[in-house]
């Protein structure tokens, strides 16, 4: 057993390069916790795997642990990760992607599984239900005051009451909703939904559609909320992006354009690249230093020291650099979202499971 409780054994400061309030309370019988993270005061762990990445922030009054009678069994935290002040996760199972922001008061519970993707954004005050388990795909925004559910209960069982469920609710990747929607148990959110404030869910919903009332009924026909971009186009605009990005980040770094790429050079070891030809051979192009971070469209057999973004798949490898992390950062907040290309999905066979329950009824 791990316990960190600085009141009762004095630790203080640093543990494993992570800095951890006195006042915070570990009581986890197997514990890591990754370089750079902070866990602030009057926070409380309890369960028996807890597994915390590097460089996340755990603020102040946070509660982490089980739900009722089920103790927190496991809890695996991405990288970049910011849990907002007085999160409360009651779980007994749960898996956190990188780069996620819940932020505070928001409340994640119940009695199942909880899964939430890469670069999911989660607004105050909203609540998270798992009673029936809940998945959240990668990229999805959640914005302030949503209710995600997953049951139907509070009626007596002995007197009769016929509305009582149990069943998972699936937010797909990047579907998006406003502020104050609600979305029923059982419910799938397709890819690139829009759900518009106000609303509330309560049939499953079409890839990149528009949605609104209650209950949200479909309006694409009135405003389509996505427009279809080609890859020429999307190279154009990670080019504006970088070009953006440079300019008050790294104002020194220096631009050289050629027929095949557009390069900045960040310092003596560090260059940011543009391939402008969609779906070309890697082996082709111009040689660029190891840790460069590329941009490019269905790139072939590009070089595993580059730190490779894909605008086709959406992934990139993940070298961890400071300057990646300063960049995907300054993407993430609506630009374009990119998830790890060896591991873009988490937990494939929790997702399957919800599928599965929800489709047959």
């Amino acid at each position: 057993m791990t316990v960190f409780a600085p009141e009762v054994c004095g630790l203080t400061g640093k543990a494993e390069n992570a800095t951890i309030h006195p006042t915070a309370s570990i009581n986890v019988e197997d514990f890591s916790v990754g370089e750079g993270t902070v866990i602030e005061a009057g926070v409380r762990i309890n369960g028996r795997k807890v597994h915390i990445g590097r460089n996340v922030t755990i603020s102040e009054g946070v509660r982490i642990g089980g739900f009722q009678r089920k103790e927190l069994a496991r809890l695996t935290i991405g990288d970049d990760v910011l849990l907002g002040e007085r999160v409360q996760i009651a779980l007994p199972e749960a898996a956190i992607g990188d780069y996620v922001k819940i932020h505070r008061q928001c409340s994640l519970y119940g009695q199942e599984r909880l899964a939430i993707g890469h670069n999911a954004w989660c607004g105050e005050t909203s609540i998270l239900n798992c009673s029936g388990g809940l998945y959240v795909g990668n990229n999805v925004g959640i914005a302030t005051r949503n209710g995600i559910w997953t049951h139907i209960a509070h009626g007596e069982v002995v007197e009769g009451s016929t509305l009582r469920s149990f069943t998972p609710t699936i937010l797909w990747h990047n579907a998006w909703l406003l502020p104050d929607v609600t979305v029923s148990s059982g419910v799938e959110v397709g890819e690139f939904s829009v759900v518009l404030a106000n609303s509330v869910v309560t049939k499953s919903t079409e890839p990149y559609h528009l949605y609104a009332g209650t209950p949200a009924s479909d309006i694409t026909d009135r405003k389509r909320p996505y427009d279809p971009t080609s890859p020429e186009r999307r190279l154009e605009l990670m080019t504006e992006f970088i070009e953006e990005f440079l300019r008050s980040a790294h104002p020194n770094a220096s631009r050289e354009d050629d027929t095949q790429s557009t390069t900045w050079t960040v310092d003596e070891r560090t260059s940011i690249a543009v391939i402008k030809i969609p779906s070309c051979d890697a082996r082709d192009l111009k040689r660029l230093p190891e840790g460069s971070l590329v941009f490019g469209y269905a790139l072939r057999d590009f070089p595993p020291e580059w730190a490779y973004f894909d605008l086709k798949e959406k992934t990139y490898e993940k070298h961890y650099t400071t300057l990646e992390r300063s960049l995907m950062s300054f993407l993430i907040s609506g630009l374009a979202r990119f998830v790890p290309a060896r591991n873009p999905v988490l937990e494939k066979e929790f997702l399957a499971e919800c599928v599965s329950r929800i489709r047959r009824g």
